[in-house]
């Protein structure tokens, strides 16, 4: 009779396993290269905290923990929860001692629980409305972007500022894409006059938007037009133009604000008609970037 009382509790749990609806969470995802904490139990932990609540709207939540160790020998341990269109609701960031890691576990668990809790009930109606016109699998996502830079130029110095528009397409992790925009840069003194050159550039780029600090690269190329002031003849040229930019980007919500490197490896010379005064155009640059999303589309 025990042995049948045994099975039954067994088979009784499995089809409790099949008919409890689970966890509405896509996935839990942990990095953890700065060894902070035991990755299965801290994974079991969150799954835990996730079935709790799924009795909420259905809503595909991804959650995200990441750690890093310092040489002092302190962790950096990141707690990410985003929606499948990449929206990130919750972000927070800690910085443990090898003491404190002891206790990463609770700590985590614990911040979810407090965050999904404490979710408000019109805003998870409204997420769930969102999710359902999601299309089911891994999200892909169209942005399109507006963004503007002011550089300072070396090699020769000088200043420069550009504008575009970009358009990407991607996972909520990795976006490639396409650019065009015009740069400019202010007008430096050469001789008795002035240059300034005015490229018009289309570029491929990727980024890695999986946080919130967002690297990305991109190379641009064209024409550009060369151009001299206040001499007794002013040439106009159009040469050759290319770019190799490096950004990272502090994203938020409707605007992004970050660093701009540019390297431009074509090395052009210029003259003066007499030829007695000559240099190089600029071929490094270092800026602020200011990103504005100006439509982003779930496909």
């Amino acid at each position: 009779m025990l042995v049948r009382v045994r099975q039954a509790s067994i088979y009784c749990i499995w089809a409790l396993a099949l008919v409890v609806p689970r966890a509405a969470w896509s996935e839990v995802r942990i990095d953890n290269r700065g060894g902070c904490f035991e990755t299965a139990s801290l994974r079991q932990r969150l799954e835990d905290v996730l079935l709790e609540f799924s009795g909420r709207p259905r809503v595909d939540l991804g959650v995200s923990v990441a750690s890093s160790r310092a040489r002092s020998g302190a962790s950096s341990v990141a707690l990410i929860v985003r929606a499948p269109w990449g929206e990130t609701l919750l972000e927070r960031w800690y910085e443990l001692t090898p003491a404190d890691c002891r206790s990463a576990t609770k700590l985590l668990a614990l911040v979810l629980e407090r965050f999904l809790s404490g979710f408000p009930a019109m805003k998870w109606r409204a997420l769930a409305r969102k999710a359902e016109k999601m299309p089911r699998g891994s999200p892909r996502l169209l942005e399109v972007s507006l963004h503007a830079a002011a550089s300072s130029e070396w090699i020769p110095t000088g200043a420069a500022a550009d504008l575009g528009l970009a358009v990407e397409y991607g996972s909520v992790r990795h976006r490639f894409g396409v650019s065009a925009g015009a740069k400019t840069t202010l007008p430096r003194t050469l001789g008795e006059g002035q240059v300034m050159e005015i490229p018009l550039l289309v570029g491929l780029r990727w980024r890695y938007a999986a946080y919130s600090w967002q690297p990305a690269v991109e190379v641009r190329a064209g024409p550009a037009l060369v151009k001299g002031f206040g001499y007794d003849i002013n040439y106009l040229r159009w040469v050759p133009w290319l770019d190799v930019l490096a950004t990272v980007e502090r994203r938020w919500r409707h605007v992004a604000l970050g660093l701009q490197l540019t390297v431009t490896p074509l090395r052009h010379q210029v003259l003066t008609e007499d030829e007695k005064d000559s240099e190089g155009l600029p071929i490094v640059s270092l800026g602020l970037r200011l990103t504005v999303p100006i439509h982003i589309r779930n496909l």
